[in-house]
Formats: C-alpha cells, structure tokens, sequence
C-alpha cells in the first residue's frame, strides 16, 4: 500500500511540476508584456495630456484618461509587476519543492491575493484623496457610495482576489493533511 502511494505522489508531483514549468514560462512572458506595455501606456497619458491641455478637443481629454491617471497607472503597475514577480518565484519554488502543498507556498499565494486585491481600490483612492483636498469639495457618503457603483468599480477583480485568498488558505490547509499523511505512512 505504501509503494503504490509512494507511486501516485512522484506521479502527481512530476505532473505538477512540468505544469509549473507551461505556467513559469507564460508568467515570465506576462511580465516582460507588463514591464514593456505599462511605461508605454504612463508615456502615452503624459503625451495625451499635454496635447489635453493646449487643445479643447473632447477626443484629446478622453485619450489623455483612457488608461486612468498617471499615479494610478503607477499604483497599478507596480503592484501587477510585483504580483507577477512573486508569482514566478513561487512556480520556481513549487518546481524544485518535494510537494506543492507547503505552508510557505499558501503564504506567497495569499500576499499575491492582498497586491491584487489593493488593485481594484487605486482609482478609488485617488478620488477619496483628490476630494478631500479638493477646496470646495466635500466627501459625504453618497459620493463615496458613488465611487464603488458597478460601472466605476471592479468587483470581479476584487472577487478574484478573494478566491485566490481562499485558495492560499486551502494550499496551506493541504500542508497540514500533507503533513499528517506523511507522518501516518
């Protein structure tokens, strides 16, 4: 019974580990899109707002925001390139490990899950931020309700956050079962 069990876990984890190596590769090219695209796009919203600024066209001011404004393209970049920076080291990790199931690799997961999670919030901070300083301008809870209606807030980005929350929790969970099989066999 041992033997077989001992069979089905190298198999599994051999599995695993080529499927580490599909997902490295993919997240790799991930960040090399990121780090390519995000100065692109910080560039482009600085180009668009200077021609925003020295023209009244409508068109010039709706490319200058297409990709929001530029300290949120910043707080966004940066927290998608660290997100994708820790999620190639933890495929580095689960490929040399001995199981996926360890505690250190839930934990990983559920920092990637809180920088992502933060990423849905940015605009809305800016907003908050520029509100409160804004003379004249007042911060009530309407116009913070506002700021989290449907079609300004993402929710499905925020949903997967918790799921891979979640997720982090379950790895975790299966260290422990890990663990204790182990130590039964």
């Amino acid at each position: 019974m041992e033997k077989n069990h001992d069979m089905m876990k190298t198999a599994s984890l051999t599995k695993i580990r080529k499927s580490s190596r599909t997902v490295l590769i993919a997240a790799i090219l991930f960040l090399l899109m990121q780090l390519i695209s995000r100065p692109l796009q910080l560039l482009y919203t600085v180009q668009m707002q200077k021609k925003a600024g020295a023209s009244s066209n409508i068109l010039d001011y709706l490319n200058a925001v297409r990709y929001g404004s530029v300290p949120v393209q910043a707080a966004r970049a940066a927290l998608m390139i660290a997100s994708v920076v820790i999620l190639i080291g933890l495929f580095v990790r689960i490929r040399n490990s001995e199981s996926p199931f360890q505690e250190r690799h839930g934990k990983i997961l559920q920092i990637i899950a809180v920088l992502q999670g933060i990423f849905p919030f940015t605009e809305n901070i800016e907003q908050i931020i520029l509100r409160l300083f804004r003379p004249g301008e007042r911060l009530d809870i309407e116009s913070i309700l506002f700021l989290f209606s449907p079609d300004r807030f993402s929710y499905w980005l925020l949903a997967n956050a918790v799921m891979l929350f979640f997720l982090g929790w379950v790895i975790r969970y299966g260290a422990v079962l890990q663990q204790a099989s182990d130590e039964t066999l």
